[in-house]
Protein backbone atom coordinates (compact mmCIF):
# COMPACT_ATOMS: atom_id res chain seq x y z
CA UNK A 1 0.00 0.00 0.00
CA UNK A 2 2.86 2.03 0.98
CA UNK A 3 4.17 1.94 -3.02
CA UNK A 4 0.74 3.57 -4.40
CA UNK A 5 2.40 6.35 -2.69
CA UNK A 6 5.23 6.34 -5.12
CA UNK A 7 2.88 6.45 -7.76
CA UNK A 8 0.55 9.46 -6.64
CA UNK A 9 4.32 11.65 -6.24
CA UNK A 10 5.24 10.58 -10.33
CA UNK A 11 1.57 11.20 -11.56
CA UNK A 12 1.47 14.86 -9.01
CA UNK A 13 4.97 15.44 -10.58
CA UNK A 14 4.69 14.73 -14.18
CA UNK A 15 1.29 16.80 -13.89
CA UNK A 16 2.99 19.70 -12.24
CA UNK A 17 5.48 19.68 -15.18
CA UNK A 18 3.00 20.38 -17.84
CA UNK A 19 2.35 24.08 -16.50
CA UNK A 20 6.22 25.43 -17.51
CA UNK A 21 7.65 22.11 -19.51
CA UNK A 22 4.67 20.78 -21.45
CA UNK A 23 7.23 20.80 -24.78
CA UNK A 24 9.65 18.57 -22.56
CA UNK A 25 7.80 15.90 -22.92
CA UNK A 26 8.67 14.99 -26.37
CA UNK A 27 12.12 15.56 -25.74
CA UNK A 28 14.27 12.87 -24.25
CA UNK A 29 17.10 14.77 -23.17
CA UNK A 30 14.42 16.11 -20.73
CA UNK A 31 13.60 12.53 -19.96
CA UNK A 32 17.07 12.15 -19.32
CA UNK A 33 17.61 14.93 -17.01
CA UNK A 34 14.98 13.44 -14.98
CA UNK A 35 16.80 10.13 -14.79
CA UNK A 36 19.78 11.87 -13.65
CA UNK A 37 18.15 13.71 -11.07
CA UNK A 38 16.50 10.85 -9.44
CA UNK A 39 19.96 9.25 -10.00
CA UNK A 40 22.12 11.77 -7.93
CA UNK A 41 19.94 12.56 -4.97
CA UNK A 42 20.16 8.72 -4.33
CA UNK A 43 23.72 9.59 -4.76
CA UNK A 44 23.85 12.96 -3.46
CA UNK A 45 21.95 11.43 -0.07
CA UNK A 46 24.43 9.06 0.77
CA UNK A 47 27.00 11.85 1.12
CA UNK A 48 24.61 14.73 2.39
CA UNK A 49 23.40 12.43 5.65
CA UNK A 50 27.02 11.75 7.00
CA UNK A 51 28.22 15.56 6.50
CA UNK A 52 25.21 16.84 8.22
CA UNK A 53 25.60 14.28 11.17
CA UNK A 54 29.73 15.40 11.33
CA UNK A 55 28.88 19.28 11.03
CA UNK A 56 26.14 18.71 13.81
CA UNK A 57 28.46 16.92 15.87
CA UNK A 58 31.43 19.33 15.43
CA UNK A 59 29.31 22.43 16.35
CA UNK A 60 29.89 23.43 19.99
CA UNK A 61 27.58 22.44 22.85
CA UNK A 62 26.87 25.75 23.50
CA UNK A 63 25.58 26.25 20.06
CA UNK A 64 21.65 27.16 20.09
CA UNK A 65 19.73 24.45 17.98
CA UNK A 66 18.33 26.59 15.58
CA UNK A 67 22.28 27.89 14.54
CA UNK A 68 23.11 24.12 14.16
CA UNK A 69 19.57 23.58 12.26
CA UNK A 70 20.32 26.27 9.86
CA UNK A 71 24.01 24.88 9.21
CA UNK A 72 22.81 21.34 8.01
CA UNK A 73 19.90 23.31 5.99
CA UNK A 74 22.45 25.24 4.34
CA UNK A 75 24.51 22.65 3.63
CA UNK A 76 21.71 20.33 2.42
CA UNK A 77 20.73 23.22 0.03
CA UNK A 78 24.56 23.78 -1.19
CA UNK A 79 25.32 20.15 -2.09
CA UNK A 80 22.19 19.56 -3.78
CA UNK A 81 22.12 23.03 -5.52
CA UNK A 82 25.70 22.53 -6.57
CA UNK A 83 24.98 19.01 -8.55
CA UNK A 84 22.18 20.28 -10.79
CA UNK A 85 23.77 23.52 -11.73
CA UNK A 86 27.29 21.46 -12.44
CA UNK A 87 24.31 19.46 -15.07
CA UNK A 88 22.75 21.60 -16.25
CA UNK A 89 26.27 23.40 -17.11
CA UNK A 90 27.15 20.08 -18.58
CA UNK A 91 24.14 20.32 -20.69
CA UNK A 92 24.36 24.20 -21.74
CA UNK A 93 27.16 23.05 -24.27
CA UNK A 94 24.39 20.80 -26.07
CA UNK A 95 21.36 21.45 -25.82
CA UNK A 96 19.59 24.30 -26.84
CA UNK A 97 18.46 27.37 -25.06
CA UNK A 98 14.98 26.11 -25.11
CA UNK A 99 15.56 22.39 -24.22
CA UNK A 100 18.54 23.60 -21.20
CA UNK A 101 14.82 25.34 -19.85
CA UNK A 102 12.76 22.20 -19.94
CA UNK A 103 15.45 20.50 -18.86
CA UNK A 104 16.06 22.28 -15.55
CA UNK A 105 12.38 21.65 -14.29
CA UNK A 106 12.82 18.08 -15.68
CA UNK A 107 15.90 17.63 -13.78
CA UNK A 108 14.03 19.43 -10.88
CA UNK A 109 11.55 16.77 -10.91
CA UNK A 110 13.80 14.34 -10.68
CA UNK A 111 15.53 15.47 -7.37
CA UNK A 112 12.08 15.54 -6.15
CA UNK A 113 10.88 11.95 -6.68
CA UNK A 114 14.69 10.71 -5.70
CA UNK A 115 14.28 12.63 -2.27
CA UNK A 116 10.16 11.04 -2.04
CA UNK A 117 10.75 7.76 -3.08
CA UNK A 118 14.02 7.72 -0.74
CA UNK A 119 11.78 8.53 2.16
CA UNK A 120 9.10 6.27 1.14
CA UNK A 121 11.91 3.06 0.97
CA UNK A 122 13.05 4.54 4.82
CA UNK A 123 9.82 4.25 6.20
CA UNK A 124 8.67 0.94 4.97
CA UNK A 125 9.79 -0.97 7.44
CA UNK A 126 7.80 0.78 10.14
CA UNK A 127 4.61 1.15 8.64
CA UNK A 128 4.87 -2.46 7.48
CA UNK A 129 4.76 -3.18 11.13
CA UNK A 130 1.75 -1.12 12.41
CA UNK A 131 -0.54 -0.98 8.74
CA UNK A 132 -2.54 -4.41 9.78
CA UNK A 133 -3.35 -2.24 12.99
CA UNK A 134 -4.67 0.50 10.88
CA UNK A 135 -7.88 0.95 8.93
CA UNK A 136 -7.65 2.14 5.07
CA UNK A 137 -8.95 5.64 5.96
CA UNK A 138 -6.40 5.79 8.95
CA UNK A 139 -3.58 4.70 7.01
CA UNK A 140 -4.77 7.59 4.25
CA UNK A 141 -4.96 9.66 6.91
CA UNK A 142 -2.17 8.73 9.18
CA UNK A 143 0.16 9.28 5.66
CA UNK A 144 -1.58 12.54 4.30
CA UNK A 145 0.94 15.49 5.83
CA UNK A 146 3.63 13.07 3.91
CA UNK A 147 1.59 13.81 0.87
CA UNK A 148 0.87 17.35 0.54
CA UNK A 149 4.86 17.81 1.79
CA UNK A 150 5.94 15.69 -1.46
CA UNK A 151 3.65 17.61 -3.54
CA UNK A 152 5.11 21.29 -1.98
CA UNK A 153 8.63 19.63 -2.68
CA UNK A 154 8.07 18.84 -5.94
CA UNK A 155 6.42 22.11 -7.43
CA UNK A 156 9.81 23.71 -5.56
CA UNK A 157 12.59 21.70 -7.01
CA UNK A 158 11.01 21.65 -10.15
CA UNK A 159 10.86 25.40 -9.71
CA UNK A 160 14.29 25.60 -8.39
CA UNK A 161 15.87 23.48 -11.74
CA UNK A 162 13.94 25.59 -13.91
CA UNK A 163 15.41 29.03 -12.24
CA UNK A 164 19.10 27.32 -12.76
CA UNK A 165 18.97 26.88 -15.98
CA UNK A 166 17.63 30.76 -16.58
CA UNK A 167 19.92 31.74 -14.28
CA UNK A 168 22.97 30.47 -16.33
CA UNK A 169 21.45 31.55 -19.69
CA UNK A 170 20.79 35.04 -18.69
CA UNK A 171 24.67 34.99 -17.55
CA UNK A 172 23.46 35.48 -13.80
CA UNK A 173 24.88 32.22 -13.03
CA UNK A 174 25.86 33.51 -9.48
CA UNK A 175 22.65 35.35 -8.68
CA UNK A 176 20.19 32.66 -9.48
CA UNK A 177 22.19 30.23 -7.81
CA UNK A 178 22.62 32.43 -4.75
CA UNK A 179 18.70 32.80 -4.45
CA UNK A 180 17.63 29.34 -5.20
CA UNK A 181 20.41 28.24 -2.52
CA UNK A 182 18.65 30.62 -0.25
CA UNK A 183 15.01 29.81 -0.86
CA UNK A 184 16.56 25.82 -0.91
CA UNK A 185 17.81 26.27 2.28
CA UNK A 186 14.82 28.37 4.28
CA UNK A 187 12.78 25.82 3.13
CA UNK A 188 14.77 22.76 4.80
CA UNK A 189 15.03 24.67 7.80
CA UNK A 190 11.54 25.32 7.60
CA UNK A 191 11.17 21.54 7.66
CA UNK A 192 13.94 20.77 10.19
CA UNK A 193 12.36 23.40 13.14
CA UNK A 194 8.93 21.95 12.68
CA UNK A 195 9.79 18.54 13.29
CA UNK A 196 12.48 20.32 16.36
CA UNK A 197 10.52 22.20 17.58
CA UNK A 198 7.18 20.82 17.49
CA UNK A 199 5.71 23.34 15.05
CA UNK A 200 1.90 23.50 13.70
CA UNK A 201 2.14 21.41 11.34
CA UNK A 202 -0.99 23.00 9.49
CA UNK A 203 0.44 26.25 9.49
CA UNK A 204 3.98 24.90 8.65
CA UNK A 205 2.34 23.19 5.62
CA UNK A 206 -0.05 26.06 4.18
CA UNK A 207 3.09 28.40 4.60
CA UNK A 208 5.46 26.43 2.54
CA UNK A 209 2.45 25.55 0.16
CA UNK A 210 2.03 29.42 -0.70
CA UNK A 211 5.53 30.08 -0.89
CA UNK A 212 5.77 26.82 -3.26
CA UNK A 213 2.75 27.59 -5.90
CA UNK A 214 4.14 31.66 -6.12
CA UNK A 215 7.61 30.02 -7.32
CA UNK A 216 5.89 27.80 -9.77
CA UNK A 217 3.29 30.37 -10.74
CA UNK A 218 6.55 32.70 -11.34
CA UNK A 219 8.73 29.78 -13.46
CA UNK A 220 5.71 29.86 -15.22
CA UNK A 221 5.71 32.96 -16.30
CA UNK A 222 8.95 32.73 -17.49
CA UNK A 223 8.86 29.35 -18.94
CA UNK A 224 5.93 31.15 -21.26
CA UNK A 225 7.83 34.26 -21.92
CA UNK A 226 11.11 32.32 -22.73
CA UNK A 227 9.89 29.47 -24.71
CA UNK A 228 7.81 31.82 -26.81
CA UNK A 229 10.69 33.52 -27.44
CA UNK A 230 12.66 30.92 -28.73
CA UNK A 231 10.53 28.97 -30.83
CA UNK A 232 13.33 29.11 -33.54
CA UNK A 233 15.48 26.68 -31.61
CA UNK A 234 19.58 28.08 -31.38
CA UNK A 235 21.58 25.95 -29.99
CA UNK A 236 23.23 27.92 -26.66
CA UNK A 237 26.70 28.86 -26.30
Amino acid sequence: MLYVYGLVFLLFALLALIGPAAPGFRRWPCWLALILGFGLYIGVVQVQTPLQERLYGLLAEGVATWLKLLAIAILAGLLQESVKLLLIWGGSFSLARRNLLLAGAFLGVGFALGESYWILITLAPDIADIYPTLSFGQFLSTLSPLLIERAILILVNLSLGFLLAYGLLQRKTLTYFLAVLALHSAITFASLMRQSFRFNLTWTLIILGLLALLLYVYTISISRRELAATRQVVPFR
